[in-house]
């Protein structure tokens, strides 16, 4: 499939969805472009493997950092999309 890495050995996959594409959907759900059934895929994903887990978690706290230095304002819970 174009665009989407290869299964990496080792990692977890879900649904179809896998590790791989972790990167990308963290990356869409932080700029808000994520759509809901990607969304709903992202969450189940997570749900079932700490590596992913661990990556949003830096995500969160990355873009938390972001906006604090930007706005003066801490941000407490990460955006969900609409």
């Amino acid at each position: 499939m174009p665009g989407v890495a290869p299964p990496v050995p080792g990692l977890v996959a879900t649904r179809a969805y896998e590790c791989a594409e972790t990167p990308a959907r963290l990356a869409t759900l932080a700029s808000g472009e994520i759509g809901p059934d990607e969304w709903r895929q992202l969450e189940e994903h997570l749900a079932g493997c700490q590596r992913c887990q661990r990556a949003r978690l830096e995500l969160e706290r990355a873009e938390r950092a972001f906006w604090a230095a930007i706005t003066g304002t801490v941000i407490s819970e990460p955006r969900k999309p609409q």
